[in-house]
């Protein structure tokens, strides 16, 4: 698996999600979150390739390909005033 290009302390826009899809990270939908860490593991018995997730200071994770790309310089000052 390739290994994301976020690293922790980086700011992160997350890829805007269509209303109509339930989708796991629906909440974070086109927002600027932190990094904290990133993992990569195995989850379930059948699954064959380890995953990348990356987590937020905010206690959520996302895997990484949900990520739209890193935030502007004014993403991340409106998202710290918050």
């Amino acid at each position: 698996t390739r290994i994301p290009p976020y690293r922790p302390g980086m700011w992160v826009k997350i890829k805007q999600f269509d209303s109509r899809e339930s989708n796991v990270g629906a909440d974070l939908s086109g927002k600027v979150r932190r990094v904290k860490s990133l993992t990569c593991s195995i989850t379930s018995p059948d699954q064959q390739f380890a995953v990348w997730r990356v987590h937020f200071e905010d206690g959520r994770c996302l895997e990484w390909h949900m990520i739209e790309r890193n935030a502007t310089d004014q993403e991340i000052r409106t998202a710290q005033s918050r």
